[in-house]
């Protein structure tokens, strides 16, 4: 009984202390903010939204958008609630932008913090067949060797499909097994 107790108060995963994990991302539209809530609620995850404080609606803002996303440009994001140095993992997302680079905010994210990152992982959605391969690597470039190899990057048509879910799965089991 006092096991049973103690076990409530003082949840162990595994036997073994949680990892704490924070997933930033930047979502326009909703879809990538979609797919961090349902890696939030796989991997216990607290989430940081990142807002882009440059107008990105309407046509002129999706073009600039693009631009700056191809370009790489960085931009000015709101002030972030989370201290990245306070978390084992921290999991960066976006969409594809401009068809090779993440938005730009959740690049000027991982620029400004990489300092205080341990661990970095990376997710991206994305409109269109083309795979984010490009972005993905652009990311990892930046992250100074703290990413890992695993990657997640899923079209908004298959987000919630059985694929998706699978993709998900495997990628929620690589971040669970970094020590």
């Amino acid at each position: 009984l006092c096991f049973v107790s103690i076990y409530r108060v003082f949840p162990v995963i595994n036997w073994r202390i949680r990892m704490k994990i924070l997933i930033a991302y930047y979502s326009k539209t909703g879809v990538t903010k979609r797919l961090a809530e349902k890696l939030s609620s796989k991997l216990g995850a607290e989430i940081e939204v990142l807002i882009d404080k440059k107008k990105r609606s309407g046509i002129l803002g999706w073009i600039f958008g693009g631009r700056d996303g191809m370009k790489k440009n960085p931009t000015e994001i709101g002030k972030i609630k989370h201290d990245p140095s306070k978390y084992d993992v921290v999991i960066v997302g976006g969409p594809l932008w401009g068809f090779n680079s993440v938005a730009p905010a959740a690049r000027t994210f991982l620029t400004q913090n990489i300092d205080k990152i341990r661990k970095v992982a990376f997710f991206m959605t994305r409109g269109g067949a083309k795979p984010s391969t490009a972005a993905l690597l652009d990311l990892k470039d930046v992250s100074s060797g703290k990413a890992l190899d695993d990657t997640l990057d899923l079209r908004e048509s298959e987000l919630d499909s059985d694929i998706s879910r699978e993709k998900i799965e495997i990628f929620a089991k690589v971040i669970e097994k970094i020590k």
